[in-house]
């Protein structure tokens, strides 16, 4: 036999015995499934704890502008159509947002609303709303002590 023969086999001999024998439990192997679940749990969360929307346009008795009574929030406005909020104070500065969707239920006399929308920066928000009984008096539960009245022309 030769030198080159013997080298050939020693490299397969030491080839077989640095092979992991199957199933055996490496470092390698654990990262990769850590790295798998990591993966399953990043793409499977916003899907698992979507909120269910039940509509995805504002109620007609919501639609319309709205005005602040308190006198620190004078030029406030809130403006509901169909498929936009706008936010308004003043006569100059306005932000005009889009519908996602909404949930809606009542308590008693009132109407819960729960709209979910996005800014012009594609951000997502979500705002509650109180809305009477009589549908001319709203309060967003961020600050249960403001009134705001539908503006009637």
């Amino acid at each position: 036999m030769s030198t080159s023969d013997d080298d050939r086999r020693r490299r397969e001999v030491q080839a077989f015995l640095d092979e992991e024998p199957p199933g055996a439990i490496t470092t390698r192997r654990i990262l990769i499934a850590v790295a798998i679940v990591a993966v399953v749990i990043v793409v499977a969360s916003p899907i698992a704890f979507r909120e269910k929307l039940q509509h995805r346009e504002i109620p007609p008795r919501l639609i319309g502008l709205w005005t602040c009574e308190d006198p620190e929030r004078s030029d406030w406005y809130v403006d509901f159509a169909r498929e936009s909020i706008t936010f308004g104070r003043g006569g100059t500065s306005r932000l005009k947002c889009s519908v996602i969707g909404l949930n809606s239920e009542r308590i008693g006399e009132v109407g819960h609303h729960t709209v979910h929308y996005r800014d012009m920066a594609k951000k997502k928000h979500v705002m509650e709303i109180l809305l009477d009984g009589s549908g001319t008096a709203i309060r967003f539960t961020d600050q249960p002590g403001v009134i705001w009245k539908k503006y009637e022309e």
